[in-house]
């Protein structure tokens, strides 16, 4: 929507049109002659999507395999992938009641845990990573694979429970993708404006 809008309102000819950008948004003056009234600027700052908006609440905390697998079925499931996988085995997680021995082992990327399901015993294997294919920026048609990791906090009584904890270490890199790439689109789509870095005023 702010390319259309300079498309249709600003004046390409004579370079009277200025855009600039940062890493926290864009901005353009649509007619940088005029002189006797505020000039009309128009700004698309780089705020961050409902879908980043929802894994953000997630990130970085420690949850229980309950609330973990109530917040895992409120995603939608074309934007993570395994979702169906996941939830299932968060949701069968059970740990039991005796802590003896190994409490989990790495089996090619997942965890493994001891479990009690009613009388059984088995194990449930996690994931030790989440992809979501999601966009970062609101209003972006760039959609980003990004890498979510899953880890867990031992319990060190039999009164407590296992809790899970979702982190992105590489979430800045991501942004930065995010950013170029709404940048690269203004400069490709407004190429017959002046287009710079900085910003104006």
């Amino acid at each position: 929507s702010f390319i259309e809008l300079v498309k249709h309102k600003g004046c390409a000819e004579g370079d009277r049109t200025v855009v600039a950008y940062t890493d926290q948004g864009i901005e353009a003056i649509l007619d940088d002659s005029v002189q006797d009234r505020p000039q009309d600027t128009v700004t698309f700052a780089f705020t961050k999507s409902l879908e980043l908006t929802e894994w953000e609440k997630v990130w970085g905390k420690a949850v229980d395999h309950k609330s973990l697998a109530d917040f895992l079925n409120r995603q939608d499931p074309s934007q993570v992938q395994g979702l169906e996988f996941f939830i299932e085995a968060v949701r069968n997680f059970k740990y039991t009641s005796v802590i003896d021995g190994d409490f989990s082992y790495d089996d090619r990327n997942n965890y493994t845990f001891a479990v009690k399901i009613r009388d059984q015993e088995g194990s449930v294997k996690i994931p030790k990573t989440l992809f979501l294919r999601i966009p970062l920026i609101e209003e972006s048609e760039f959609l980003q694979t990004v890498e979510v990791e899953v880890d867990f906090q031992k319990p060190r009584s039999e009164q407590e429970k296992v809790l899970f904890l979702l982190t992105c270490p590489k979430f800045p890199r991501y942004w930065r993708e995010a950013v170029k790439h709404e940048i690269s689109k203004v400069k490709q789509e407004l190429a017959g404006n002046l287009v710079v870095a900085g910003k104006l005023g």
